[in-house]
């Protein structure tokens, strides 16, 4: 069988993001397995904290938005979105809606037990003890972008957990 001359960018772009989620499921899986709750949680946390500079970095470029343009908080709200665009596959975003309803503040709703984290955790029988990594990487994101930033309510566990299917 031979590779396709032509393949969708849609295709490419859902291919190559549903392989980053695979990736990152199986890690967490292979540490959750390995060292345990605790220290998963731990070392997923480490883990995206050292990447996000590296992601944004990237996606700045990509997208040809530099730091200056992100001052202005709706630039930073679109740019943020173009992020997760870029960043999730399309059955994935389908189930995130990012605002920004004041300024100052972006606001995330999953609907209810859609969050692709809390499926797979959920799955594995870790979802008691998993510290959200998906939240814990848009504060990172905002952070590596120069941000100073805060999340209401303070996330530790799975929100979707903890409140009946609901994460906002």
């Amino acid at each position: 069988m031979e590779v396709p001359t032509e393949i969708e960018k849609t295709q490419l772009k859902n291919l190559l993001e549903k392989r980053w989620l695979s990736h990152d499921a199986m890690w967490f899986l292979q540490a959750f397995s390995q060292v345990g709750i605790d220290k998963a949680n731990e070392m997923n946390k480490a883990a995206l904290k050292s990447l996000a500079p590296l992601e944004m970095e990237r996606m700045k470029k990509l997208l040809g938005v530099n730091q200056e343009q992100l001052v202005n908080f709706d630039n930073l709200v679109r740019f943020m979105n173009a992020v997760l665009e870029l960043s999730l596959p399309d059955s994935v975003m389908k189930k995130l809606h990012v605002t920004a309803p004041a300024d100052n503040c972006i606001h995330w709703q999953w609907e209810k037990y859609q969050c692709f984290a809390y499926k797979g955790i959920n799955y594995i029988g870790a979802i008691d003890e998993y510290n959200c990594g998906v939240i814990y990487r848009f504060e990172c994101w905002l952070e590596a972008l120069g941000f100073k930033c805060s999340t209401r309510p303070v996330i530790e566990k799975c929100l979707m957990n903890e409140n009946g299917g609901e994460c906002e």
